[in-house]
């Protein structure tokens, strides 16, 4: 299977400094493409600041993931209350990425979503998909052609 260069990544980012140190760190790993919230296309990663409306803000994700609008959801928060956590992970939040940003630990849950991406790729099953032996008992029996007139007929 072949996997798209890039996978595009969405940000909801509201304060100033975080948006910055965040993008430089998604634009440096090289393999992620942020793209602008209004373009059309449909985003790998959603990355959302919560804010003072934290149940609105959840409402909003749980809504984006049960839609199908993303695969998956990172926070990130000035405030690391627990209730909060737990309610993010029960609507399916991925990753929680604590305020100030560290680098660091936006590469790892970059690569953690990226090794997921690549192995949900790799782990599907063939959707329509049927192998058929042609086997001849010896040479120049025609197996061959019996073989190739099968797959041109299917």
């Amino acid at each position: 299977m072949i996997m798209k260069t890039k996978c595009l990544i969405k940000t909801a980012i509201k304060t100033q400094n975080v948006n910055k140190k965040l993008s430089q760190t998604i634009n440096a790993a090289g393999v992620f493409e942020i793209i602008d919230i209004r373009d059309s296309r449909k985003p790998d990663l959603s990355i959302y600041e919560l804010g003072e409306n934290f149940k609105k803000d959840m409402e909003v994700i749980q809504s984006l993931l049960a839609e199908g609008q993303v695969k998956e959801v990172f926070l990130t928060a000035a405030s690391e209350d627990p209730w909060i956590l737990r309610q993010a992970m029960r609507i399916g939040v991925k990753e929680f990425v604590s305020q100030p940003i560290s680098e660091n630990e936006v590469r790892q849950a970059l690569a953690g979503f990226r090794k997921r991406q690549i192995e949900s790729v790799e782990c599907r099953p063939p959707k329509n998909g049927k192998i058929i032996s042609v086997f001849g008992s010896k040479g120049g029996v025609g197996a061959t052609t019996v073989a190739v007139n099968l797959a041109v007929s299917m």
